[in-house]
């Protein structure tokens, strides 16, 4: 596996394993991170401090995320594509979805400073669903 993988890696291994501040220092200080649209957490988020806010506290305080990275390949420029599965269950409801994933994200210097995904939105939604 290349360096860069590497670091997509840990992000996710830091994920699965609630480890919230192993994955924060995988980001650059300015890391730009887009959420899907249509997701409750869409947007950009800027920094850790903007992933955290923005993205790991919402899913964080009401769901169990586990991620299934399950394909890595090199892109240019330190861009790392990434497929795999998200299911998150809701801790509240109970509701429980699965959904594929596709992510670029960007290494610069062993840091990922962009990521984006693509996930089906309305699978996140239906597990906030009342």
């Amino acid at each position: 596996m290349s360096a860069n993988i590497n670091t997509v890696q840990a992000q996710y291994d830091a994920l699965n394993t609630g480890n919230t501040a192993a994955f924060l220092t995988t980001l650059t200080e300015d890391c730009v991170w887009i959420e899907a649209e249509g997701s409750m957490v869409a947007g950009t988020h800027v920094g850790p401090q903007g992933v955290l806010d923005g993205v790991l506290r919402p899913l964080g305080s009401a769901v169990d995320l586990e991620i299934r990275a399950v394909e890595f390949m090199d892109g240019e420029d330190g861009e790392v594509l990434v497929s795999g599965t998200y299911t998150l269950t809701h801790r509240g409801n109970g509701r429980r979805e699965t959904t594929p994933f596709t992510a670029v994200k960007t290494v610069r210097d062993g840091r990922v400073c962009r990521a984006s995904d693509a996930y089906d939105t309305d699978a996140l939604n239906r597990v906030f669903d009342n």
